[in-house]
């Protein structure tokens, strides 16, 4: 049975899951494992940071559309305007 994936408010859960093809790109992630894009973000941020002599520069997106594969969350309106902050906010490639 699949849990709900939801917020308490009701909107779908942004997941993502990182193609098996680029898993070694991404070491802390384990590819084909569906689970919220944030968090997912968040995992790879913090390794980059811990990356010896290596500087990090925030991307438009952390998590590449080449690299991984999206579901859920709501869409931005035809505007692309919405109230969700940056971090909560679908990906639309």
């Amino acid at each position: 049975m699949e849990r709900d994936r939801s917020t308490p408010g009701g909107q779908a859960v942004r997941e993502a899951r990182l193609k098996p093809e680029c898993a070694y790109l991404y070491p802390p992630l384990e590819p084909n494992r569906w689970e919220s894009a944030a968090q997912m973000a968040d995992r790879v941020v913090a390794w980059l940071l811990r990356q010896p002599g290596r500087g990090y520069t925030a991307p438009e997106r952390v998590l590449r559309s080449e690299h991984f594969e999206f579901r859920g969350g709501a869409r931005r309106t035809e505007s692309g305007s919405d109230t969700q902050p940056r971090r909560l906010k679908p990906y639309i490639s």
